[in-house]
């Protein structure tokens, strides 16, 4: 886990960074020492302005760079923190920070001692709990722009399950400490919390009603549309084993399920990549 941001993600913006106005507040010193005349640069766009291309590249490709970011259309975009005006955004803005995974990194653990929220920039979450002979349970899993980790702050009691990172991602951490000393100046702000906590619990009862009244192929179902994201030919974003997890039955009941689904049409498989081929048959043996 680190603060930084991957090399990769630094090539893919260099070139709108050259011609990006950065505000004074959020502009800061990268330049490396010999890499740029004197004065050093005091913005990106004039450290990356100050090299050609292949000077650019050299440095991205070679050096680790502290790259700070406006946090404010994040938190913005999330239901908890839709209704904050720019000034409590920046406030909780500059407390976040990025933290950057590699895949199974953990974010917490069961029973851990909780400090801050996390939303998913990029990558994928899951969210899970393991029985008491470690069997994995996955009980959410999160895309990009789901907020995760707040229940310890409305109740201040320790993490009820687990974070792992599915694939390569980037989270926002919020303290607690920011957002305790955010809506004791705005407990007007609260209100959108509640609608939060409503929206968790209809999550509840859908997957409880999932639990009682589907069977494993109902479910199995359900999950292959949720992963799908509404394309037909996609690629599974998790093991066969995760997948399991977030049905709730072993890998040998899951791996039936699918076969039978191969079996009827509904679905072609090859390895990880999957095409739906009855969509409507899908959804009506998820229901």
């Amino acid at each position: 886990m680190e603060s930084t941001t991957p090399l990769h993600d630094l090539r893919a913006v260099a070139i709108d960074l050259l011609n990006t106005d950065f505000p004074p507040k959020f502009a800061y010193c990268l330049a490396l020492p010999n890499l740029v005349p004197d004065p050093a640069a005091t913005t990106i766009a004039q450290v990356f302005s100050t090299l050609n291309t292949v000077a650019l590249f050299s440095l991205l490709s070679s050096t680790t760079i502290l790259f700070i970011v406006n946090h404010v259309d994040t938190l913005k975009s999330t239901e908890m923190f839709s209704t904050l005006n720019r000034d409590q955004l920046e406030q909780l803005g500059e407390l976040s920070t990025n933290l950057h995974l590699e895949r199974n990194d953990q974010i917490f653990t069961e029973d851990d001692t909780a400090t801050a929220l996390f939303i998913l920039l990029q990558g994928r979450i899951a969210i899970t709990r393991n029985s008491v002979d470690e069997r994995e349970s996955v009980l959410a899993l999160m895309e990009p722009g789901d907020l995760f980790g707040e229940m310890p702050f409305f109740d201040n009691g320790d993490r009820s399950a687990a974070a792992r990172a599915l694939e390569a991602s980037t989270v926002l951490a919020v303290p607690y400490t920011a957002l305790h000393m955010l809506y004791s100046q705005h407990p007007e702000l609260l209100w959108r919390v509640v609608t939060l906590l409503s929206l968790r619990l209809r999550i509840t009862d859908s997957a409880l009603a999932d639990a009682m009244f589907l069977d494993v192929p109902g479910r199995t179902a359900k999950r292959l549309l949720e992963l799908s994201g509404g394309i037909d030919r996609f690629t599974l974003p998790i093991t066969q084993e995760e997948l399991s997890g977030m049905v709730g039955a072993s890998r040998e009941r899951v791996n039936k399920a699918l076969a039978s689904f191969i079996r009827l049409g509904w679905i072609k498989r090859s390895g990880n990549r999957y095409n739906i081929i009855q969509r409507d048959s899908l959804n009506l043996r998820s229901r």
